[in-house]
């Protein structure tokens, strides 16, 4: 979780940490717990956006950030803050991740789909021979501390460390 989590995540997480069902690790919330309705005005050439009511956490705690509040979101248990430059390389990471790249097309050309693909890509600058390199960047425990400190505290929590 990090400070771009909001809404649903947020309503998730905050109740599984309440509930202790969870441990939570990574920043701040963003602080998204309101529900709002549209309301059509003169003849539907208009709408009206009003905040209608605010999500609470089973502990009673409003999620929702308002101006001058010191308190808003979720917090986690555990803190794992990530700079500007780790933050855009966990999510280049997910992202290239998010493409089925082995995916077998129907008429049976994957080998010649996945030079192509090789080729065009920027990253190797068309020359297809640096998947070492693109290999690393795509692992998320590498670029992503938050993950990694989640999956080092289940490890633990699974030999049997008291947390």
């Amino acid at each position: 979780m990090n400070q771009y989590s909001a809404s649903a995540s947020e309503i998730v997480s905050g109740a599984l940490k309440d509930q202790k069902r969870a441990l939570l690790v990574g920043e701040r919330t963003f602080g998204k717990g309101s529900v709002q309705m549209l309301f059509p005005l003169a003849e539907r050439t208009a709408y009206l956006k009003l905040t209608t009511s605010h999500y609470y956490l089973p502990s009673g705690r409003c999620i929702h950030r308002e101006e001058n509040s010191t308190e808003w979101g979720v917090d986690p248990d555990v803190t794992v803050e990530m700079t500007p430059e780790q933050m855009r390389a966990a999510i280049d990471a997910r992202q290239d991740l998010d493409v089925l790249r082995d995916a077998a097309p129907a008429s049976g050309e994957q080998p010649k789909l996945q030079q192509k693909a090789i080729e065009a890509d920027p990253k190797t600058g068309g020359k297809g021979k640096d998947t070492v390199a693109t290999a690393k960047k795509k692992d998320l425990l590498s670029s992503d501390p938050q993950l990694s400190a989640a999956v080092l505290l289940l490890k633990l929590q699974l030999a049997g460390a008291q947390l």
